[in-house]
């Protein structure tokens, strides 16, 4: 049991290829209950909102992600592939003002409020506990084609 655990470990440290890919989805999120919303409580904040069941969009878009640190905390930085770049500047452009929900392993890390259209490309996950967290996400998000 010690071996494997500690086998297990080193997997996680190396970054084994054998990881399972983690679950991104990004939906709209509200204050209030409604019809075919589901109720998620914030990982670092428990705020309670509820996410629409629609899945906008998934980690199928994602190019490449990376550990970056902003005012002494890690997030994870995105990039999108051409499809991604799109579809997501048509999801943000046309739900200004509304709340993003993103949804990682069926935990609530992020809920930003849309202020503009994205077409950049680029996203930021934050609400990360450690370093070593982040580390460990961005390994596993990026699915292989």
């Amino acid at each position: 049991m010690k071996c494997t655990v500690i086998i297990i470990l080193i997997m996680l440290i190396m970054g084994c290829s054998d990881q399972p890919v983690s679950s991104v989805e990004f939906r709209l999120a509200k204050r209030t209950s409604s019809a075919g919303s589901q109720q998620y409580k914030m990982v670092n904040t428990k705020e309670i909102l509820y996410l629409n069941e629609e899945v906008l969009m998934s980690n199928e878009n994602f190019e490449s992600a990376k550990v970056i640190m902003l005012r002494d905390k890690p997030v994870i930085e995105v990039t999108l592939n051409s499809n991604g770049k799109e579809q997501f500047a048509e999801i943000t452009g046309a739900n200004i003002g509304s709340q993003l929900g993103m949804v990682i392993d069926g935990k609530l890390f992020s809920a930003p409020k849309i202020l503009a259209q994205v077409k950049k490309g680029i996203l930021q996950i934050d609400g990360l506990l450690s370093r070593e967290e982040a580390e460990l996400i961005s390994k596993q998000i990026i699915k292989e084609n």
